[in-house]
């Protein structure tokens, strides 16, 4: 299950929209003071390598700028620049998103070296100061990243943990930090891996958050951008920005008594913790280490701890339950399953339970998907069938359910009913369109524009 977990698998406003376009080696012109994006570069040295580029206002190439490599599991470069926009902003960070490298991506390897050596010819950076982050899958690139350039300070991933070999033998040890939604179908691996590395001398973090398996919002990428700055200062003291640290202290401390006051235990310890981690040796955290101690023994958080240990242990049984009914249990039997589930999280009776039962949903919408594609690929359809009925009932809203309709409607010699299929995944937000015509004839999407 963990391997499988490892393996498979906007709300971000801005005041402007910027019109992407391609760089050449001119100087560049700013914009109404805000970060300019370049869209879809291409690396010098291999044509079909490409990313999106986001610079710090004012940009010149007299500076040494900070630098944040991020992956999208979709390689849908704009995005993720996007994503880290805005708070990379207020630091002075040059991001560079692949658009190339995506989930499956055959050399992972090659495509980092020609992105890395085509960055770092073509702006200036500070070696000093480089980091890389991704969601999902585009986490675990940014945790290889890190093995193949000593060069990578620190690491943010997001929705996805720790995946790569003994941490004893890792060549490189960036600092890490690793961010899930209570939703997140890999919340629990994600915990586990702050728990797993906090034996070592890597230093790290599990951060954990109210959201689903995607993006984070503005506010939680301003934290992972906050673990860059803070990493700097600890190995650099000359750089500390002391105004920043002392705006995160005083936020951490307005956080827990907040939770406090609103009787939540558990956020509030893991908000002294996140409090202690991330500023520990750029300010006092005496205070903090004092109230964390003390919440251990409050008679509330250990009550919450152990019904949140106990709704742990309960989701663990039932992922391993579903994972041996997929390939023996009927649509019929699905459908009681699900629609159980979803009275449960509709009741919302139990808040320990409760994001528990929509991350088994996002887990069998994660299984349905693998199980979708595996049975696609061999041409088994009677299965595909099924598999994308159950996919369907899991997650109606999913525009890989509508696209899984379209091929197994092509290979059954209905291109028709595929192009229809096919254009409500794009209206629903399937982009992989390069997937999409190596898989399926090019009559599926004549007769898609003709709709």
């Amino acid at each position: 299950m963990t391997y499988l977990i490892r393996y498979l698998k906007l709300l971000l406003v801005t005041l402007l929209f910027f019109q992407c376009r391609k760089h050449d080696n001119r100087q560049f012109q700013q914009q109404t003071g805000d970060p300019l994006i370049v869209n879809e570069i291409e690396c010098s040295d291999d044509t079909t390598q490409q990313y999106c580029i986001v610079l710090p206002e004012r940009y010149d190439n007299q500076n040494a700028y900070p630098l944040i490599v991020v992956f999208d599991p979709h390689a849908s470069g704009k995005l993720a620049a996007e994503k880290f926009m805005t708070a990379a902003a207020d630091f002075g960070y040059i991001v560079a998103a692949s658009s190339t490298i995506r989930n499956g991506y055959p050399s992972v390897e090659y495509a980092l070296k020609i992105l890395y050596d085509d960055l770092i010819k073509r702006y200036k950076i500070n070696n000093e100061r480089i980091y890389a982050a991704g969601f999902s899958g585009g986490g675990m690139v940014a945790q290889i990243f890190s093995q193949l350039n000593k060069n990578i300070k620190a690491i943010a991933s997001m929705g996805a943990g720790y995946s790569l070999s003994d941490p004893a033998a890792l060549n490189n040890r960036p600092s890490m930090l690793f961010l899930a939604g209570d939703e997140d179908f890999n919340y629990n691996e994600i915990v586990n891996s702050g728990k797993l590395l906090s034996h070592t001398n890597i230093y790290c973090y599990a951060y954990t958050y109210h959201g689903k398996h995607e993006w984070p919002e503005n506010d939680i990428i301003r934290e992972a951008i906050l673990w860059f700055e803070f990493d700097a200062y600890r190995k650099d003291k000359k750089i500390i920005r002391k105004r920043v640290v002392h705006d995160y202290h005083t936020h951490i401390h307005q956080e827990i008594k907040t939770l406090q006051q609103q009787g939540n235990y558990i956020d509030a310890f893991n908000a002294c913790e996140r409090g202690i981690i991330f500023l520990s040796g750029l300010t006092g955290t005496a205070k903090l280490k004092k109230s964390l101690k003390a919440m251990k023994k409050h008679p509330e958080y250990i009550r919450e701890v152990r019904k949140k240990e106990k709704a742990s242990v309960l989701e663990m049984r039932l992922q391993q339950g579903y994972m041996a009914a997929f390939g023996t249990q009927d649509t019929l039997w699905w459908k009681k399953e699900i629609d159980g589930l979803n009275q449960q999280i509709a009741s919302g009776s139990d808040e320990y339970m409760s994001p528990v039962y929509k991350r088994l949903k996002n887990f069998l919408s994660m299984i349905a998907y693998t199980y979708c594609n595996n049975a696609l690929k061999e041409n088994n359809l009677q299965k595909a069938a099924q598999y994308i009925a159950i996919y369907q009932m899991a997650d109606p809203e999913n525009a890989d359910v509508y696209y899984f309709r379209a091929l197994l409607s092509s290979k059954q010699g209905n291109n028709r009913l595929a192009a229809i299929f096919y254009l409500q995944a794009v209206k629903m937000g399937f982009s992989d369109f390069s997937k999409a015509k190596q898989e399926m004839p090019p009559s599926v999407f004549v007769l898609s524009e003709k709709q």
